[in-house]
């Protein structure tokens, strides 16, 4: 029996990391699920591009100001605690030419952004069926089930 492999998404990795964030005790409950089940958890160098994108964007709407010493130094813990999640590894697989040209179908067919439709083609490429994640808009994809 093969173990399941569940790719984690921003929202999943941001709400993990958030102190009050809405999601938070959602993330904790399905880590320790993720941990009982035994399953590969999969993210993407894409995915931190996004990740910290958006923790910047809270930073900066939260704090007029923000040291960016001390935004980098919370960048770098966020990043640390996430790459410490049980049985977590990054997948990254070369996209060919016409796999990149593929993404753009994702895109069209099923109402993706730019960065998920690359996300679902990554997905689909590594035969990962399982994405961790609080975007609905997941959930128009064939042969993806998202978990939230």
């Amino acid at each position: 029996m093969t173990k399941k492999s569940v790719f984690l998404d921003t929202s999943f990795l941001v709400a993990s990391q958030v102190k009050g964030h809405e999601f938070l005790e959602r993330t904790i409950e399905l880590r320790k699920q993720f941990i009982y089940e035994k399953a590969n958890l999969i993210t993407s160098q894409i995915v931190f591009d996004d990740f910290w994108y958006v923790l910047i964007g809270l930073s900066k709407a939260s704090v007029t100001n923000i040291d960016p010493k001390k935004l980098y130094s919370q960048l770098k813990k966020a990043t640390q605690n996430v790459l410490l999640f049980e049985a977590l590894s990054l997948l990254d697989l070369d996209l060919t030419a016409k796999e990149l040209v593929d993404t753009l179908d994702i895109m069209y067919r099923f109402k993706q952004r730019p960065r998920d439709a690359i996300i679902v083609k990554i997905m689909k490429k590594a035969k990962v069926k399982y994405i961790a994640s609080f975007d609905e808009h997941f959930d128009k994809v064939s042969g993806i089930s998202r978990i939230y």
